[in-house]
């Protein structure tokens, strides 16, 4: 599996590194399986949830 640039880098979470740091991992967790689901079912209008 290959991550880039674009993949990684989450700009849109309008975080510091350091403020990621300090962050509960179930949090950063929750609100990246969230994003995940919005792109998905962008990408796949027609997917059931």
């Amino acid at each position: 599996m290959v991550t880039d640039h674009k993949q990684s880098f989450r700009m849109d979470e309008n975080l510091s590194p350091e403020e990621r740091e300090h962050m509960p991992i179930e949090t950063l967790w929750r609100n990246e399986e969230a994003r995940r689901v919005e792109t998905r079912q962008a990408v796949f209008p027609d997917l059931p949830q």
